[in-house]
Formats: C-alpha cells, structure tokens, sequence
C-alpha cells in the first residue's frame, strides 16, 4: 500500500494570518505565565522565539499578534482540511494536532500517478494559504516521518526507505528518554535501529519499541481508522485586526465561500441560502440571510449576492470574526447549454437580476404585481411581495401596457392608426363602481402607442403607454 502524509507546520498561525492579505508577524502563546510557543516567519525575522516571555516578544516586534494556543481549534483545522482533500482520497485519518493520512494506492491510476496527486494536493493548500508537507511512505508511520522532517516526495520505495533510514532517530515518535538511550548505544540512524534482532530491543527498551519499528517497517499491521466527512457545512475565520468597513470583510469571506464551493463540487450538491454571521468586539452578531431564486454552486454568485447585500449595511462595531453557514442542500443539476455551449438563457438571466436586486435593497424593497380576478384594469392587479424564485408568465397573457397611468388622461389628437382593438372590459356591479369601456391600441402622431378607450357616453380617454 502507499500512503501519503501531509504535515502542517504551522497549522494556527496559518489559519490566523488567511484572513489578511498582507503578512503580519504572529505568535501562539500558552502556559502560566504566558509565553510564546511558536511564531511566524515575520515574527521571527524580528526576534521573536519560542519560550520567550509575552513581554519580550511584544518588545521586540511590536506589531505583533498574539493568540491562544488551542488544541480545539487545530482539531477543527484538520476537520476542514479533511473535507478539501475528500476529492483525492476516501480513506483520511486525522492525525491530531498537524497531520492527514490519506490512502493513495487505490487512487493513483485516477489521478495520473503520485506526482499529479501531489501537485494537485500542493496547489489546493496553497490557494487556502496553508503551508503542507507532504511525502509518500509504504506504511503510516514511514509516511509520516518522511513528511515531517520535510523530505523530497519519491514515487521510488527503495528511494522512500533509504531516506527513512538515512534520518537521525530523534526525527521519531519515541519519548526522548529512548531516543537518548539508543544514541549513547551510538545508534544514530534509524536504520540503525530497524536492523537490530526484535528480541534485543525488547529487552533493552520495552515491547513499545519493538512495535513502533515493526509498525514502521511494516512488519506488524498497523490499521488507521477511517474519518467520515460531516453531514453539515460550517466555517469561521478568527481576524487578527478589527475590520471596520465591508471591503476589508470581502477579502477573507471570498476564502470561507471557496471553501464552501468546493465543498459543494466534492459533494455534487448545491444550494440556495447562506447564513452570514458577523462576530463583533463586544459579544454582539450581525446575522445575515443571502438567498437565491436557483440553486447555486460557485464562488462567484455567492461572494456577489455577498457583497450586495453587505454594500448598504453600517458596521455597528468592528468585527472580530466571520462565520458561514450552510444548512439547506440541493440536489445538484447540470447547466443546460444551447447549441453554441451558452449556459445564460433567458430565465437565468431574469433570475440573476432578481437576486441582486433582492441582496442589494431588501426583499421587503421588491414588489412584484400580482393578477386579481378583475376586469377593471385600475383593479387587476395588486403589489405583492417578490417571490424568491422567479415566476414563470402565463401562457396566455392580454395586450397591456407596461406605463399604466393612476387616472386616465383626454385624448386630445386623432390617432395616426388604429393597431388593434375594441377590446370591452366592463365590471364594477358589485361595489358600485362599474365601468363599461371599449379598448384601443393606437399609434398617435407622435410616435407614442397608447392604450386608449372610449366611453358609451361618450369621450376619448388614454390609460396607459407602451414601451
């Protein structure tokens, strides 16, 4: 079997520094008092290192941004990396706190060998901005270590373990006490280690020892619990820096939207509601429903309703943290293209429309009229609530104008030419408000095309225009 490691090396401060787009030098503390227990590149380049005090790191860099080390978090961390790399492999194990096992032997012929899986693997991290480590091994164990001490990826077993052999025995997984008994045994190498008799190991070090070799030189089975993806889709990014406008949020929410876009594509499915929650300073949310008239997969269509919708809306406080939501999942259906390989037909286009306008101003903003079983044109209709999805017309719908005038106006000129008509609409009996009216299409000298009609009484009346 073959099987791939991929190592994060700095899984935390990579999650905190995505958010922004430039650098920034950035420390995890932990321990009582404080102290730093790992820093970025920026941080370190201005002296800031391991176990220093708090006190110290912030003199030295003063820039710099300190948060918690979390072992919560990373297991969260490696959950949602898991779930990029379902695409590539169905048998995962997390390896808490900084590590993924994938099984890529059934795998390979789909991917184009182990060097494509690995591009593949390489550039996904890298649009994420998550530095990875990944190197192939015969065994977990070996996969693991190679990529751990950041060794060259080898499509060659005799290459994989003759590096494995090659490392100094502290690049293991045993206690250091053991690994300090083995050197003053002037064993250096790991190799050195695998070619001692299993009986003398587990009589100088313990039968722990000899099933950590055996495991790694496969001799023992060493079977790895499959990780299942969640069922749900839900991601946040904690900001290092308050950002106080919405251009500033965009940048770090088109990450959270790529991530839920390839969930969707890894999943075949879709959706149509986002739930966008804004954590500001002072424990307080701005929660916010994106929706869409269709179902909607790509990054694009979301981080545009996206940015609709946040253009009109005043930050109350600055915000520390950006969480995306998915609970409503579609079956996801192919675009249906015409002849020429063109996806954007007429609905889709007016439902474009629909969702921007929606996200821009409010759904209580759009009206849409409504038909009302009436002849009387001044009460056909009525303004209702937009819908969602975007209405299909019917069949059979009469000639009207598109300008429909409140009160209907005199005709003062005789009509060029009579396009169509007498349509009779009359009604009203009921409410005491009846008409008895016969309608025109007429094209008057000006051009214009007007809806007319005239009364039994008598007189010439415009009621609305056509475009």
């Amino acid at each position: 079997m073959l099987w791939l490691y991929i190592h994060f090396p700095s899984l935390q401060l990579d999650h905190y520094q995505r958010a922004h787009t430039h650098p920034i030098p950035v420390a995890l503390v932990d321990g009582q008092p404080p102290r730093v227990r790992e820093a970025n590149q920026e941080a370190r380049q201005q002296g800031v290192s391991p176990e220093q005090s708090i006190h110290t790191a912030a003199s030295l860099a003063p820039t710099l941004q300190l948060c918690p080390d979390d072992t919560a978090l990373q297991e969260k961390l490696l959950s949602r990396l898991a779930q990029r790399c379902y695409h590539y492999a169905a048998h995962i194990t997390l390896c808490p706190p900084d590590g993924l096992l994938l099984e890529v032997s059934t795998v390979l012929r789909l991917h184009g060998g182990l060097r494509p899986l690995y591009r593949q693997l390489a550039e996904t991290f890298q649009k994420q901005a998550y530095q990875a480590w990944i190197a192939g091994g015969a065994t977990p164990l070996a996969a693991r270590l190679l990529a751990r001490n950041h060794t060259a990826l080898s499509d060659d077993p005799s290459t994989q373990w003759a590096t494995l052999r090659n490392l100094p025995i502290q690049a293991t997984d045993l206690p250091v006490g053991i690994t300090d008994r083995l050197s003053r045994m002037g064993l250096r190498k790991i190799g050195q280690v695998m070619d001692l008799p299993p009986q003398e190991i587990a009589k100088r070090l313990g039968t722990d020892v000899t099933s950590y070799i055996h495991r790694l030189s496969g001799r023992q089975p060493d079977p790895q619990p499959a990780w299942s993806p969640p069922k749900h889709f839900e991601v946040h990014l904690d900001l290092l820096r308050e950002l106080d406008t919405v251009t500033a949020i965009l940048f770090p929410l088109q990450r959270l939207l790529q991530e839920l876009a390839d969930f969707l594509r890894q999943h075949q499915l879709a959706t149509d509601t986002l739930h966008l929650n804004l954590e500001h300073r002072y424990d307080s949310t701005t929660r916010f429903q994106i929706r869409t008239g269709k179902q909607a997969h790509n990054t694009e269509t979301f981080l545009q309703l996206c940015r609709l919708q946040l253009e009109h809306h005043i930050l109350q406080a600055p915000v520390v943290r950006i969480q995306l939501r998915v609970d409503r999942w579609l079956a996801r259906q192919p675009d249906a293209t015409d002849l020429f390989g063109s996806t954007a037909s007429q609905d889709s286009l007016q439902q474009a429309l629909l969702d921007r306008l929606q996200a821009r101003l409010g759904r209580k903003h759009i009206k849409r009229p409504n038909a009302v079983p009436d002849h009387r044109p001044e009460k056909a209709w009525q303004a209702g609530e937009a819908p969602v999805k975007f209405p299909h017309p019917p069949s059979q719908w009469p000639q009207r104008p598109l300008w429909f005038l409140d009160r209907p106006q005199p005709l003062l000129e005789a009509p060029q030419d009579w396009l169509s008509g007498p349509e009779r609409l009359g009604g009203g009996w009921w409410d005491g408000q009846n008409i008895l009216r016969d309608y025109y299409v007429a094209r008057l000298t000006t051009g214009r095309i007007a809806w007319v009609f005239r009364q039994p009484q008598g007189g010439w009346f415009i009621h609305g225009w056509f475009a």
